[in-house]
């Protein structure tokens, strides 16, 4: 008994030396500690007398072999199927250089006054997706069409994410700039998106005075603002990424909206339960766990839609001659055009003007080769196309 109880002793430390190695270096860590752990509960099962220890060993071993299985097939499913993810690689400034600013209303912004190159390649072939540059003014934002905020007659703002940016696209091949372009120069045009942005930033940005300290020429002016939004802005706002771990952080309190701080102020949880600093940072390695925290939940939605609100009401109170209207891309990858419809409806029940990009290029889903960059980003066509469209309604 006692020798027996020796060899699962040391078979146990020599288990857990193992965990620390693959944690430490494994790629796919989970995966292979699950296996390491049914072999070790499996040889333990053979070595008890009693049936119901060894069905409660058998029982237990469920637990690491359900991660191994998770991880594995999350892994071939990566692999068999193509994703922006998996199947590109990024580099230039936008990888390696200094093109990103920690900012504490934000969480992160482009570095003013700067053009930083943004490359992105197939990781296979190596053949190139795209090869442009990234034009940030004074202000630090994306340029738009040359024009002057004083002489200008209105003033136009542009909220959103990636889309709105105009990521894999030059300068003159933005929403902003070729909506800019078809006003003319009587038109001030301002390109507020960035790179996993969401309804969170535009609030954080209009709450903290950016907005308007950035528009005090334009305040005597008819303004508008454009906020471009989709259905993965949804755990965006809920700080269920990996980008944005100090972007703002929002609470609905009762019937209020109420900023408590930054997501690294609330970084160490997973739906609703905090974790340590060191075991979010393992967890993180576990392709299940990235997969379940990034799931929306209604609650995200609710927060998601008490933004988008507040953000309307609060641009009219500082802009009273201001109209704020919501554009709504679909998200083609998950086939879910009544996802994207019921988001639509529900913006428009807030009493916003919304309007669907579907309503735009009614041949969207039919050809989305023609609208969209191999990354799923706008291309110029779409650009141009919703551009026209806005500039004439």
């Amino acid at each position: 008994m006692k020798i027996k109880f020796l060899f699962i002793s040391v078979g146990f430390l020599i288990l857990v030396g193992c965990v620390r190695s693959v944690f430490r270096s494994w790629p796919l860590p989970f995966f292979y500690v699950g296996l390491m752990a049914v072999g070790f509960l499996l040889a333990l099962q053979f070595s008890l007398r009693s049936n119901f220890a060894r069905v409660f060993v058998l029982n237990l071993m469920a637990l690491p072999l359900a991660v191994s299985v998770a991880e594995g097939g999350l892994y071939l499913l990566h692999k068999l199927i193509s994703t922006p993810q998996t199947r590109f690689e990024q580099d230039g400034d936008f990888v390696h250089g200094n093109y990103w600013l920690e900012d504490n209303e934000l969480g992160y912004r482009p570095r003013p006054s700067g053009s930083y190159s943004a490359i992105m390649r197939e990781r296979k072939t190596s053949q190139p997706v795209y090869n442009v540059r990234y034009g940030i003014d004074d202000e630090g934002l994306r340029k738009t069409y040359p024009s002057d905020a004083v002489s200008a007659k209105s003033c136009v703002v542009f909220f959103g994410c990636s889309f709105t940016f105009g990521e894999g696209l030059s300068d003159e091949e933005s929403l902003p700039y070729l909506f800019g372009k078809d006003m003319g120069s009587t038109v001030k045009v301002y390109n507020l998106g960035f790179h996993g942005y969401g309804p969170h930033q535009m609030l954080a940005a209009i709450e903290s005075g950016k907005i308007k300290k950035l528009l005090q020429n334009c305040e005597n002016k008819p303004i508008t603002a454009y906020f471009t939004t989709a259905r993965f802005h949804i755990p965006r706002v809920a700080g269920k990424t990996f980008w944005d771990k100090s972007g703002p952080w929002y609470e609905v309190q009762g019937d209020h909206l109420t900023r408590r701080g930054q997501f690294s102020d609330l970084k160490y949880h997973f739906w609703g339960f905090k974790l340590s600093p060191t075991l979010e940072y393992q967890l993180e390695k576990s392709l299940t766990y990235g997969k379940l925290r990034t799931l929306a939940s209604s609650k995200d939605e609710g927060l998601y839609l008490a933004i988008v609100k507040k953000s309307a009401t609060d641009f009219a109170n500082l802009f009273p001659k201001s109209q704020f209207k919501v554009i709504v891309w679909p998200t083609l990858a998950d086939h879910n055009q009544k996802a994207d419809n019921a988001l639509v409806e529900k913006i428009s029940q807030l009493g916003l003007s919304v309007t669907n990009v579907e309503s735009i290029l009614p041949d969207l889903r039919t050809h989305s080769a023609r609208y969209e960059l191999p990354d799923s980003h706008p291309s110029f066509e779409a650009n141009r196309s919703i551009a026209s469209f806005l500039s004439q309604h």
